[in-house]
């Protein structure tokens, strides 16, 4: 099949195999690869787990920049794959490999009143946009609800808004482990965080 590749294609083979080799990505090019359906245009591929005897694939699929065309859209470059849960499961299994716990967030936003909980996604936004991880529980009313939720995250800060916060211009932040509190202002949040 490499033999009968055109110029256009070629190019884009070698592209992405530049690609890959960039991100130091092993791969094993396999011209006897075959997707059951007949929508796929230039790659497909195939992810492999040598240690689960003849059932090796953990996932495939490929290119199909031609599908959306097909079914009578405008041409749409695309690509999809599917995989075995199942089978992805017993290749971790079969490395050792664990699942990991659940990440707990950097910081956790309890917002009190009206106001405040309007103003929480701006900041929740600004956490993300500079690394830090951040949840929330805007949904619960009490502050004693949202509380229980930052403690339940394991967070390492608890962040405070509310009335009086917002007409200073500030937040209280709350070291979980210490249960020392200081405020900051608004502007000096990512900042105080990141020391």
């Amino acid at each position: 099949m490499l033999d009968y590749l055109d110029d256009e294609c070629q190019k884009e083979f070698n592209g992405l195999k530049a690609y890959l080799d960039d991100m130091k990505i092993p791969y094993v090019v396999n011209p006897k690869i075959v997707r059951g359906l007949d929508y796929y245009t230039k790659t497909a591929f195939e992810f492999i787990n040598d240690n689960l005897g003849a059932q090796s694939a953990i996932s495939g699929g490929g290119r199909y920049n031609s599908l959306v065309g097909q079914l009578g859209g405008k041409e749409t470059p695309g690509i999809g794959f599917a995989g075995g849960f199942e089978r992805l499961i017993l290749s971790m299994e079969s490395e050792n490999l664990g699942f990991g716990e659940t990440p707990k967030p950097d910081t956790f936003l309890v917002a009190v009143g009206e106001n405040a909980k309007a103003k929480a996604m701006g900041i929740l936004a600004q956490l993300w946009t500079n690394g830090i991880s951040a949840e929330s529980a805007l949904n619960k009313e009490s502050m004693k609800a949202q509380m229980k939720a930052a403690g339940k995250s394991g967070c390492k800060f608890t962040l405070l808004l509310g009335d009086d916060e917002l007409a200073n211009n500030s937040i209280a932040v709350k070291n979980m482990e210490t249960s020392e509190q200081v405020t900051v202002s608004l502007d000096e949040l990512v900042s105080e965080l990141t020391k």
